[in-house]
């Protein structure tokens, strides 16, 4: 493998030390990695003190390095966000092909939705992007569905991360009011908002299970006037369609 450009970074020799790693050579000792990878034995030791710290390597008994199950579990993420992202990606077009609108997979990572696909809206009248953000306070139809399909524990570990802001008129400031709406998502199985995060731009957003628990969520945004009667019911219908079947598909590999 070549090296990188600026070999000399803090950054290019940890990874170079994490990726000499492998089946041949699940275990290193400072010495051998040193002379394997032409490196000051104290450097050796010096970024595997710092791998060591952040739990990315382990010691054995015998003055050995390996990697730890943190990585394994990196390695889990990875595998499982390739996979979703292969069975999902088709759902995401027939939704944008039926409906045009925004359409985007998102990951729940701690208290945010990242995104891992989207496709943009196909319509002259459009958002630039939809937001699922959870902070500082939850108002879009991701960020209901994820706090409805948390744990307890970690809705109110979430919740004391959260600031009540109005950011439009619609915005549910109340917590109670707000725990009523996630009931309700829970209840239905997806959620809508209504220019409650942007005004103009309404959304749908329903659940991806992986192993039981809350793992994804795909979402539809757009501006609100096409978020209404049948559209809205038939974007409803097509998304949890759509959520219910990456779920089974999902429930096939080991993630």
């Amino acid at each position: 493998m070549d090296k990188a450009v600026s070999v000399n970074s803090t950054a290019d020799r940890a990874i170079e030390i994490l990726l000499a790693f492998d089946a041949a050579h699940p275990v290193w000792t400072p010495t051998e990695l040193a002379q394997h990878l032409k490196m000051p034995r104290s450097t050796i030791y010096r970024y595997f003190n710092s791998l060591k710290h952040y739990g990315l390597i382990i010691e054995d008994r015998n003055g050995g390095f390996q990697l730890s199950a943190k990585i394994v579990e990196l390695a889990r993420v990875a595998k499982s966000t390739t996979t979703v992202m292969r069975i999902a990606r088709p759902y995401l077009e027939r939704l944008s092909e039926k409906f045009g609108e925004f359409t985007s997979l998102r990951q729940v990572i701690g208290p945010e939705l990242v995104p891992v696909d989207r496709i943009d809206c196909r319509h002259h009248v459009r958002i630039p992007y939809l937001r699922n953000t959870t902070l500082p306070w939850p108002a879009t139809a991701g960020a209901k569905v994820m706090l409805a399909f948390s744990s307890p524990k970690e809705v109110e570990e979430m919740f004391k991360m959260f600031t009540p802001v109005a950011y439009t008129p619609n915005t549910i400031t109340d917590r109670a009011l707000l725990e009523k709406e996630l009931e309700r998502v829970r209840r239905q199985g997806y959620a809508v908002t209504n220019e409650e995060r942007d005004e103009g731009v309404s959304g749908v957003a329903a659940p991806i299970f992986s192993g039981g628990r809350l793992a994804y969520c795909i979402a539809l945004g757009g501006p609100s006037f096409r978020f209404v009667g049948r559209n809205l019911s038939e974007m409803i219908d097509e998304i949890t369609q759509a959520v219910e079947a990456i779920t089974a598909e999902l429930a096939q590999y080991d993630l």
